[in-house]
């Protein structure tokens, strides 16, 4: 560890990360076997996982409620698709709640603040597919590291760093919805682009970049289980 990083971390002590946990089928497990994913697919047009959350479950199950629910959110340049497989979705659109069921498919554009939850009124896991297009910014990298860092801080019962959040939305292109746009964008702007990474807080982690990659076929594709 170099004197810059041993520096860092005295001012700004960082959370050990836990190595992701894999089902045998290759399902990213997080929060107690209550949400898991994979990744369908990843390139430089399209990214694609496929997300399963558990209707009963009390970190996925309490609808809007759910402690797993994203934060409020929008992106600056990525297109977003909510495709419902099994069970029922609660989504958020600027301000209006919604509600799609299987076979329904949710367009977002960016620019849309928006966040989203397991219904768990119909008693049914949620199986969604989410993509986005083009493949960088939200991608392959970035989900597992969000993940595992946020399952890194569940297993530890630990809080989430403001700095690091706002790393993960600079790394992102994305942007906190639960204020004023132009104020999301400075917050990113200052403690994400610029203080947290001085911090040396990072985008993606390669812990959970190499595992993301060594559950991908070489296609970049997963054959649907």
């Amino acid at each position: 560890m170099g004197l810059i990083t041993r520096i860092q971390d005295c001012f700004f002590p960082k959370l050990p990360l836990i190595p992701p946990v894999f089902d045998e089928d290759g399902w990213f497990v997080c929060f107690d076997g209550s949400r898991k994913h994979r990744t369908m697919r990843m390139d430089d047009e399209e990214f694609t996982f496929r997300c399963i959350y558990s209707a009963s479950h009390p970190f996925t199950g309490k609808g809007r409620a759910s402690p797993s629910r994203p934060p409020e959110h929008w992106h600056r340049y990525q297109t977003e698709w909510f495709t419902i497989l099994d069970g029922s979705l609660g989504y958020l659109v600027n301000g209006v709640e919604h509600k799609a069921k299987k076979g329904d498919v949710v367009t977002l554009q960016p620019g849309n603040v928006h966040s989203f939850w397991c219904d768990p009124k119909d008693g049914e896991d949620l199986t969604i597919d989410i993509t986005l297009r083009p493949g960088k910014g939200l991608d392959e990298e970035w989900v597992y590291s969000v993940y595992g860092y946020f399952e890194s801080a569940f297993v530890q019962g630990k809080g989430l760093s403001f700095l690091q959040l706002m790393v993960f939305w600079d790394e992102a292109e994305g942007v906190p919805g639960t204020v004023p746009k132009w104020i999301g964008r400075f917050l990113v702007w200052a403690f994400g682009k610029h203080v947290g990474r001085w911090a040396g807080y990072k985008g993606t982690y390669q812990l959970y970049a190499d595992a993301a990659k060594a559950q991908r076929a070489p296609s970049g594709k997963v054959t649907p289980v």
